[in-house]
């Protein structure tokens, strides 16, 4: 599809609940359990998602931080008789250029299974995102 076209809108609901436990000055583990309901237009890709991560991360350095993160999937979708199953383990690497940008590189491998025998969820990906923060006020 073209910028003017869409592939489709979703509208959804979420809830998400995280903790952080500290194992020392420079380790730390998070863990996040998120629901979300989405409904979808066109109608059939409307899901409930529930998503469980944990992400072990390692301050290097004051500016320097290393993650490995694993995620389950499970999504069912709310019109169609599917169901999907995947897992993804992701290591990251961070970092701080300032205090307000961040510059990180990743990579992982994500697969599982879906209840459509024509849907591959298995892959290998990487990357490198840039954040910044810009204050509003």
């Amino acid at each position: 599809p073209g910028y003017r076209d869409t592939l489709f809108t979703i509208n959804a609901i979420d809830t998400l609940i995280s903790h952080r436990l500290l194992l020392n000055p420079q380790l730390w583990l998070d863990s996040f359990y998120q629901l979300r309901l989405g409904f979808a237009n066109p109608s059939p890709a409307s899901r409930f998602r529930q998503t469980f991560t944990l992400s072990l991360n390692y301050g290097v350095a004051r500016n320097l931080r290393a993650g490995l993160l694993y995620q389950l999937d499970l999504d069912d979708y709310t019109q169609i008789p599917r169901y999907d199953t995947y897992q993804q383990v992701l290591g990251i690497i961070s970092y701080n250029l300032t205090p307000e940008s961040r510059l990180s590189f990743f990579g992982g491998t994500r697969f599982g299974r879906s209840s459509e025998p024509s849907v591959n969820l298995s892959d290998t990906f990487y990357g490198a995102g840039l954040n910044v923060s810009v204050p509003l006020f």
